[in-house]
């Protein structure tokens, strides 16, 4: 898959100079001989054309990039710079005349992909935000809706109430004035039976009484002036007479304590990715363990490297191998072991003749992926030896294992340098042969980034039959 870096960087040319930065990155180890970085160098080629025939531009422009600051600018302030061979640099600037102007035409080419990049993302990010303004809309609409069938109810609620407090009120008003009608009545026969007079027409005319009145009576009132008219609801206002409408605010509090309230929106954007390892020649983030790029590792590479050193090992002496393969869609593959010329003893084994180790690599176009070597007598791990042995493989290449098989105790371990601890450690101890190192923490550990295939098999190159 091919390496995206950068993509928080939106304006072209500024993720331009931001890769450019990153492949101007690069720092040289003083005690690593110049004639490795040089090897390295060749590595660092083959892996930056493999990515360019991907497709991988990114990944090549990096390699490319960090291959012209290492061999400008880096290396030849190595105090042995002038020491490595004059064939080498003679090389290396013929390589260089060819990289320069291949890295600025992939420069060329990641602009107007990152320019193209741009346009569509600004499109898309134009369609997110009409969509996000519609969904917006929607909520809106709902929440009006919503809001408008909230009002109704409780409109509908307080007529309700009002209509439920004018039924109460005409209701007490009604007994009210039936109450006073049957007090009225009660008293009214009274009334009439001491007012009651006997006309006698003779008696009348005879005294003269026709035209005078009774003293002392009252007028009799007509029955429909016994009681005033209902007054209307509106004419009810007095405090005395009844109590008044509750106030409609309040009305309005009581019915929005259980109104629902909507949950606040939570944001869920994404943090940007960040590169977790970075090295001369590694390309800002492989996809495996601790951002180191996998290799994978035939089954049958263990079992036919311990058949080659069998007949060493009878001997109690150690058997070397260099550990060869390609590079394919950002992930390692480990291909061929080859066998040098070699001086083993019990506990250590020293190449010999390694021009020929060159000469393998080149003529296959291999990359150095580590080393294997036996342990006679003892377990599988890293003695101090190992340690510093294997602290070039993986200066010059951070994924760079190394596979320890133990015969005798019929174990395999394939390890690498701990990034913290290990490479400090050893890249600043300058004793030889058999020493103390500190354990704790570990200078070394299972590598985390190997993966074992059952299906595929190892070519083998035995140059001690030579």
């Amino acid at each position: 898959m091919a390496v995206q870096m950068f993509t928080h960087i939106h304006e072209p040319a500024a993720r331009v100079r931001a890769l450019c930065d990153y492949g101007s990155k690069v720092d040289v180890d003083k005690a690593i001989s110049p004639k490795l970085y040089l090897r390295s160098g060749r590595e660092m080629i083959r892996m930056a054309n493999i990515y360019l025939d991907e497709g991988n531009l990114e990944s090549a422009f990096i390699l490319y990039s960090k291959y012209i600051t290492l061999f400008i600018e880096k290396l030849p302030r190595h105090p042995d710079y002038k020491s490595a061979p004059h064939t080498e640099l003679a090389e290396l600037k013929r390589k260089l005349k060819h990289v320069f102007p291949l890295a600025e035409e992939i420069k060329s080419k990641l602009k107007t992909r990152y320019t193209a990049q741009e346009r569509e993302r600004q499109a898309a990010e134009r369609k997110r935000q009409e969509a996000l303004e519609q969904e917006a809309q929607l909520r809106r609409e709902e929440e009006e809706r919503v809001q408008q069938e909230q009002a109704a109810i409780k409109a509908l609620k307080a007529k309700e109430a009002d209509d439920k407090w004018r039924r109460e009120q005409e209701e007490r008003y009604r007994e009210l004035q039936s109450r006073a009608q049957q007090d009225q009545d009660r008293q009214q026969p009274r009334v009439a039976a001491a007012t009651v007079l006997v006309f006698d027409p003779e008696l009348d005319a005879q005294f003269g009484l026709n035209d005078i009145s009774s003293p002392g009576l009252p007028p009799t009132a007509p029955p429909s002036a016994v009681l005033p008219a209902p007054p209307s609801y509106d004419q009810i206002t007095g405090p005395s007479s009844v109590p008044g409408i509750p106030d409609r605010e309040l009305k309005k509090l009581a019915i929005s304590d259980n109104e629902p309230t909507n949950p606040p929106s939570v944001d869920r954007s994404t943090k940007p990715s960040v590169m977790t390892f970075d090295h001369f020649t590694s390309i800002g983030g492989g996809g495996g363990a601790g951002g180191l790029r996998e290799i994978t590792v035939p089954t049958d590479l263990m079992k036919k490297f311990i058949d080659i050193a069998q007949s060493n090992t009878d001997k109690k002496t150690e058997t070397l191998g260099i550990l060869f393969g390609t590079l394919a869609q950002d992930q390692f593959h480990v291909t061929h072991l080859f066998i040098p010329q070699q001086r083993g003893t019990p506990d250590s084994c020293d190449m010999e003749n390694e021009i020929d180790l060159i000469d393998y690599q080149d003529k296959y176009n291999l990359i150095n992926l580590g080393w294997i070597h036996t342990h006679p007598t003892q377990t599988a791990f890293l003695s101090s030896v190992d340690l510093h042995s294997h602290y070039p493989y993986q200066i010059m290449l951070p994924e760079a294992i190394a596979i320890v098989c133990s015969p005798k105790y019929n174990e395999t371990g394939i390890f690498r340098l701990t990034n913290d601890r290990g490479i400090a450690e050893i890249g600043g101890c300058s004793q030889p042969g058999f020493h103390y190192h500190t354990k704790e923490p570990p200078l070394f550990e299972s590598s985390p980034h190997v993966k074992i295939l059952e299906d595929k098999e190892v070519t083998v190159a035995d140059m001690r039959k030579k």
